[in-house]
């Protein structure tokens, strides 16, 4: 089902601020400006300004333009999850990268199914261990699994994938992640992901599966995100 074009711009600026390409205190482009970057009218740039107005993500000041608000608050029933590079930036940290596989593997049903790929398709499948800096010796934070259509083997395969951020790579190679979906859900590891994460057999963790649209919004990217309890924590704010 296509997405709204309206939906497409408000998700994706949204995401500039969460990712920081917009900070706190930036004047945001002129809207003549963000019609030539969305290829859309005015009114719809104009629309999605207003909300983000409304959600306290943006603050317009007269005479001089519209900035990103210093204070980011949440409208109601919507909840907002940093990705754990933002997390640990946030609090002063370094996020580091182990890459455990990189491999194209066979169809996965209800990954394809997410990815609008054909039933039997390939996948590009990359699974990282993550962690701050300085602190492996701690145990990773987060076990996570991704995974793309396997023609991305091709431009995917060119990067250091431990130092090279994958929005980075998708970007230089003419895709933008626009829009997520993501699910929340309590899960038991199984014991080799608790002897990869160093905790205990049976331990608990937080998953968080995303499905991720490019800028024409086609599906771009299926991940998993494995957050044991005993080493993990979330913040949620909500507006009132």
């Amino acid at each position: 089902m296509a997405i709204p074009l309206y939906e497409s711009v408000l998700s994706s600026m949204r995401d500039k601020i969460s990712s920081r390409d917009w900070v706190a205190g930036d004047l945001i482009p002129r809207e003549v400006d963000l019609c030539k970057q969305y290829g859309v009218s005015r009114s719809t740039i104009r629309m999605a300004m207003s909300r983000l107005v409304e959600e306290g993500l943006l603050t317009r000041v007269k005479g001089v333009g519209t900035y990103v608000s210093s204070e980011v608050h949440l409208q109601d029933t919507t909840l907002f999850i940093n990705s754990f590079a933002q997390d640990l930036e946030k609090r002063g940290l370094i996020p580091c990268t182990e890459l455990l596989s990189f491999r194209t593997v066979p169809a996965i049903p209800e990954i394809n199914e997410k990815l609008a790929l054909a039933p039997d398709a390939r996948l590009l499948q990359m699974t990282r261990l993550r962690y701050p800096k300085d602190a492996f010796a701690t145990g990773p934070l987060v076990l996570t699994t991704s995974h793309f259509r396997a023609d991305f083997l091709e431009f995917f395969q060119n990067y250091d994938l431990e130092t090279t951020p994958l929005y980075k790579v998708l970007k230089e190679n003419g895709y933008v992640r626009t829009i997520f979906d993501k699910h929340l859900s309590a899960q038991a590891l199984t014991d080799r992901q608790c002897h990869l994460m160093g905790v205990d057999s049976g331990s608990l963790a937080i998953a968080i599966t995303s499905t991720a649209w490019d800028q024409k919004q086609f599906p771009l990217e299926y991940t998993i995100s494995l957050y044991p309890i005993a080493k993990n924590e979330f913040e949620l704010k909500v507006k009132a």
